[in-house]
C-alpha cells in the first residue's frame, strides 16, 4: 500500500503536524515517503545519502516523533523489530505480513472502519488507529523451506 507517495511533501507533513522543519526530520521523512514498502530505521540510515547523513539514534527520535504526530505508523513485529510507513490520506490502514525466516514486511490490502462493526456489529466506537499484522512465512520462503538446513526464528 505505501507504492506511490512521491506525492506526500515532507515540509507540509510537518507543518500540519505543528513540528519544527528541522533538516533530520526532512531527510527521515523523505525517506519513508520514498520506500515502496514499510522500512526500518536502520534501512532509512542506510537510504540516506551521505551529505544528509544523520546518526542512527537520531533517526530512532525522529521516527518516534512522527509517529507520536501522527505522521508515520510504526509496524512492531512478532522478533522486536519496528517498520514505518507514511499515515496519510494516500496510504489507508491496511494489515502487513510479516515473513519470520527472510524478515521481509510486505502490505496487504486496505481495512478500514468498517472492520470494527463487521467483527463486532453492536459497536459503537469510532476507530483512530488499527494493527493487524500477520505473521509466518513469504511464498519464496515457504517454496524454498525444504532446501534451507536451519529453522527460523
Amino acid at each position: 500500500m505505501t507504492t506511490g507517495q512521491n506525492h506526500c511533501d515532507p515540509l507540509e507533513s510537518l507543518e500540519k503536524a505543528g513540528l519544527q522543519k528541522t533538516i533530520q526530520r526532512i531527510v527521515v521523512l523523505r525517506a519513508v515517503i520514498r520506500a515502496d514498502r514499510p522500512i526500518t530505521a536502520a534501512e532509512i540510515y542506510e537510504d540516506l545519502d551521505v551529505a544528509e547523513r544523520v546518526n542512527k539514534v537520531t533517526v530512532y527520535r525522529v521516527l518516534a516523533s512522527l509517529e507520536e504526530a501522527g505522521i508515520v505508523r510504526g509496524i512492531p513485529t512478532v522478533d522486536g523489530m519496528n517498520y514505518y510507513e507514511m499515515a496519510c490520506s494516500h496510504n489507508p490502514l491496511h494489515a502487513h505480513f510479516y515473513c519470520r525466516y527472510c524478515r521481509a514486511m510486505t502490505c496487504l490490502g486496505p481495512l478500514g472502519e468498517e472492520i470494527c462493526q463487521n467483527l463486532y456489529p453492536s459497536c459503537r466506537h469510532e476507530a483512530d488507529a488499527l494493527s493487524v499484522s500477520i505473521t509466518g512465512l513469504c511464498n519464496d520462503c515457504r517454496r524454498n523451506k525444504t532446501k534451507r538446513k536451519e529453522e527460523p526464528l
